[in-house]
C-alpha cells in the first residue's frame, strides 16, 4: 500500500497479505466445519488443543487481528518519527482509506438485513462504535465492523501518542503499556465483561498492542542500516511466535476465560513485534516471483478482510462443500479451492472501483518540527548573505 507519506516497504504489504489470509482460514475453520456437526452445538466443543504450530496458528488464527494492529502503530510511526502531524489532515487520509468500503458495506447489509434495521445501530456504526452493544446488525456484512471500530478510535489517538513518544520516549509508552494492562484488570474486576472480551474486542484491549507496533517502527528506523542476518532473525522471530500461539493455545485457547487473558494482548503484540522488524528489514530480498504477488494481496487487504465473512457465508450455499472423515481438513480445502479463488477477484474488484479513487485524494499530513524548519530557514537566510571571508562562509554553511 502506497501513501504519499511514507516510503514504501514491501514487506509491511508481505504480512498484511498474511494476515489477511491467515483471518480468512481461521473463520473458514471455524465457520465450515461446524457444518456437517449437530445444531445448537457449544461453538468451542470442537475447538483443537494441539503441539502442531501451524494447526495451532490456524486454530488461534485470531491472533492476525493483533499483527494488523501492531502493523498499524508501525507504519503510521515509520512515516512520522521526528516530524509532526497535522491532526485533520491525518483524521481526513484514515476516513478516505476506510471509511468509502465501510460505507458501502454497511448500506449493502442493512439492504439485506432491512427488517433488522436500526437508525441509531447505523450511527453508532457509522461512527466507529460497532465494538459495542447496539451497532448495526447485518449478517455476514458487518461481521468484522467491530475491528474497523477499534482501529479508527486509535487513529483518534495516534497524532497524541506519537507527540507524547516523540517528547517523552521510551520511558512513556512502557508506562502507557502498564496503564493499559491495569485498567483492563480494574474493568474486569468492576464490571459485567471477562477478561477475555475485555482484551479482545475494544480498544483497552488492543491499545498497547498500537503502542509496541510504534515503539518497534523507531527500533528499525535505528537498525535498519545495521548489518545483521535479517532473515535469519526473520526465522527465530517466527518460531517464537509459533512458540507463544501454541502455549496459548494449550492454555485453553480463545475459548478460555481466565484473569491472566488482561496480559494477553501484550504478550500477543510483543510476539509479533520482532518478526514485524526483522521480515520489514530483510523482504526486499525475497524474489520477486514471490514478492508481487504477495504484495498484491496485501494490498486488496482491507477488501479481503470485510468481505470474506459474506464469500464464506454464501458460497457453500452455492457450492456445497464435501465433509469427509475430518471437518475440519474440508473446511481448509474449501477455503484454498472455493473460496480463495472467489474472494481474491471479489476483493481486487472491490479495492479497485470502492477503494481506490478515494486513496488517490489523500493529502500530506507530515511536516518538519518547527524547530527543526527555523533552524532550516536561518541556514537559508544565511546563506544568502554576501561573503566577506572564505572561512565565515565555510561556517555559514555548516549551520
Amino acid at each position: 500500500m502506497r501513501s504519499p507519506n511514507i516510503r514504501y516497504l514491501v514487506g509491511l504489504d508481505h504480512l498484511r497479505a498474511f494476515a489477511a489470509l491467515l483471518i480468512v482460514f481461521y473463520h473458514g475453520l471455524h465457520l465450515l466445519s461446524f457444518f456437517p456437526r449437530s445444531v445448537g452445538h457449544d461453538p468451542y466443543r470442537y475447538w483443537i488443543h494441539t503441539y502442531n504450530p501451524f494447526v495451532a496458528l490456524l486454530e488461534e488464527g485470531h491472533t492476525a487481528v493483533a499483527l494488523f494492529m501492531v502493523l498499524s502503530g508501525f507504519v503510521f510511526s515509520v512515516a512520522a518519527a521526528g516530524k509532526e502531524i497535522d491532526y485533520f489532515s491525518f483524521l481526513k487520509n484514515r476516513f478516505l482509506r476506510i471509511y468509502p468500503l465501510f460505507v458501502f458495506m454497511l448500506l449493502v447489509g442493512s439492504s439485506a438485513y432491512a427488517s433488522s434495521y436500526t437508525f441509531l445501530g447505523a450511527l453508532q456504526s457509522l461512527f466507529f462504535q460497532a465494538d459495542f452493544q447496539g451497532a448495526a446488525e447485518t449478517g455476514s456484512f458487518s461481521r468484522m465492523f467491530w475491528a474497523v471500530g477499534v482501529e479508527f478510535q486509535f487513529y483518534l489517538l495516534f497524532p497524541f501518542l506519537h507527540r507524547f513518544l516523540e517528547r517523552h520516549g521510551m520511558r512513556w509508552a512502557a508506562s502507557a503499556i502498564a496503564v493499559c494492562l491495569v485498567f483492563r484488570l480494574m474493568a474486569t474486576l468492576h464490571g459485567t465483561t471477562n477478561a477475555r472480551d475485555i482484551a479482545y474486542w475494544h480498544l483497552i484491549g488492543r491499545l498497547d498492542q498500537f503502542l509496541i507496533g510504534m515503539v518497534t517502527a523507531r527500533l528499525f528506523l535505528r537498525l535498519r542500516h545495521t548489518r545483521l542476518p535479517w532473515g535469519w532473525l526473520s526465522l527465530a522471530s517466527t518460531v517464537v511466535v509459533l512458540s507463544v500461539i501454541v502455549a496459548f493455545n494449550q492454555l485453553g485457547g480463545y475459548p478460555k476465560i481466565a484473569l491472566w487473558k488482561i496480559a494477553w494482548p501484550t504478550v500477543e503484540a510483543l510476539a509479533w513485534a520482532p518478526l514485524l522488524l526483522t521480515y520489514t528489514s530483510f523482504a526486499d530480498r525475497i524474489p520477486s516471483a514471490v514478492s508481487r504477488p504477495l504484495a498484491a494481496i496485501g494490498s486488496i487487504s482491507y477488501s479481503l478482510y470485510l468481505l470474506h465473512v459474506p464469500c464464506i457465508a454464501i458460497l457453500p450455499r452455492l457450492f456445497k462443500p464435501v465433509f469427509a472423515n475430518d471437518p475440519n481438513v474440508a473446511s481448509q480445502l474449501y477455503v484454498a479451492l472455493v473460496i480463495l479463488p472467489v474472494l481474491i477477484p471479489l476483493a481486487a474488484l472491490s479495492y479497485y472501483v470502492v477503494e481506490r479513487p478515494f486513496l488517490g485524494l489523500r493529502v500530506r499530513y507530515l511536516r518538519e518540527p518547527v524547530a527543526t524548519s527555523t533552524h532550516h530557514s536561518t541556514t537559508r537566510a544565511l546563506a544568502s548573505l554576501p561573503s566577506e571571508q572564505p572561512e565565515a562562509a565555510s561556517a555559514r554553511a555548516s549551520l
